[in-house]
C-alpha cells in the first residue's frame, strides 16, 4: 500500500478542466486526471448562485503537492478557485504506477 495526493478542483467549463488536465499530465506533475460534470449552488458576493461546473480530480505523489497547487493556481481562471487536496491510501500496484508517471 502507498500514499498519494488527490486534488479536487472545480472548473467553470469542460474546456478549462481539460486544458488544466493536459498541462498537469504533460508536465508529469500528476499521473492522471478525471473530469466530472457537476451542478453547484453557492453564495458569491452576496448572491446565491447556481451553475454547471466541472470537477477535476488529479492524482500525484505527496512530494509534488506544493508544485501541483502552484500550477493549478497559475493556470486557473477563477477569481477564487476551489483547490482541495488530501492524502489517501492506494493499492501497491496503483502507487507504483503513479510513481512511474510523476517526475
Amino acid at each position: 500500500m502507498g500514499k498519494i495526493i488527490l486534488f479536487y478542483v472545480t472548473n467553470p467549463s469542460k474546456e478549462h478542466a481539460e486544458k488544466l488536465s493536459w498541462s498537469l499530465v504533460n508536465g508529469k506533475l500528476v499521473a492522471c486526471t478525471n473530469i466530472f460534470p457537476i451542478n453547484s449552488l453557492y453564495e458569491w458576493k452576496g448572491m446565491v448562485e447556481k451553475g454547471d461546473e466541472y470537477v477535476l480530480i488529479a492524482k500525484t505523489l505527496p512530494g509534488k503537492e506544493g508544485v501541483v497547487r502552484e500550477e493549478i493556481e497559475r493556470l486557473h481562471k477563477d477569481e477564487t478557485p476551489c483547490i482541495i487536496s488530501w492524502e489517501v491510501s492506494v493499492n501497491k500496484e496503483y502507487f507504483e504506477w503513479v510513481k512511474r508517471e510523476v517526475k
